[in-house]
């Protein structure tokens, strides 16, 4: 219809007609690829919440679990330290025997962080991350998983000494496993022990291993933290 109007108009040198129907034409192609990019906008906008919603879940996950890290951590660290003093003064009691044998028992559970990458690795892949319009937003993203890929690392590396802390240990207490429980026992005399010095010293190292373990996950919950906050300062401000 409009291109047999505009054929008539230039046969009969309508110029006014003509340029109306140009305008007409241009401007519906303008209108229709506004439309189209507020379509896209729209669908990137969501899409993009549903990456930072999931990306918070993610976090949380991670939280949780470095709070219930740093808890088993002070644990370790109380429990052990007790240990050491009881062996530097040669104490035997129950409570005295009961944390020497947690420090045994316990200084190889060392896991890694449950590290929950996936999310950010959907986002770099398909250039979400990179098409986040909040710039801060995009570089605390990037910093924090760069960082917790290095912590992950960290803390496997904290176990290095582990192997030396097992010499001394195998050769001087006697471990087995519970026919019920199925549990790690030990069998030792605190009087022989504490005249050890590479006991004491192999002591010294689990708390050491502790303290980093601690001091790293400090570190990262910090981080993880202050992100899911922004996060959900970014989700509360676009409803």
């Amino acid at each position: 219809m409009i291109l047999q109007r505009f054929s008539r108009a230039i046969a009969q040198q309508n110029w006014v007609v003509v340029i109306i129907e140009i305008f007409v034409v241009v401007l519906g192609i303008l209108i229709g690829l506004h439309l189209d990019d507020w379509n896209q906008g729209r669908k990137a906008m969501r899409q993009e919440s549903v990456y930072l919603e999931k990306l918070h879940q993610d976090l949380a996950v991670m939280q949780v679990e470095l709070g219930e890290r740093l808890q088993r951590n002070n644990e370790s660290i109380e429990h052990m330290t007790a240990a050491l003093y009881a062996l530097e003064d040669c104490t035997d009691t129950a409570e005295s025997r009961s944390n020497i044998q947690y420090a045994l028992e316990r200084y190889q559970v060392s896991p890694g962080l449950n590290f929950q990458d996936a999310t950010y690795d959907e986002m770099v892949a398909s250039g979400a991350l990179a098409g986040l319009s909040d710039q801060n937003l995009k570089y605390r993203i990037s910093n924090t998983f760069s960082e917790l890929e290095q912590v992950n690392n960290r803390l496997q590396s904290f176990r290095i000494s582990i192997p030396n802390i097992d010499l001394i240990t195998w050769k001087n207490v006697v471990y087995s496993i519970d026919k019920e429980s199925g549990r790690m026992t030990t069998s030792f005399k605190v009087a022989d022990l504490c005249q050890i010095n590479e006991i004491r010293n192999a002591v010294v190292e689990m708390i050491d291993i502790q303290m980093d373990g601690r001091q790293t996950a400090l570190r990262s919950l910090a981080g993880i933290t202050e992100l899911i906050e922004l996060l959900e300062t970014r989700s509360n401000l676009d409803r």
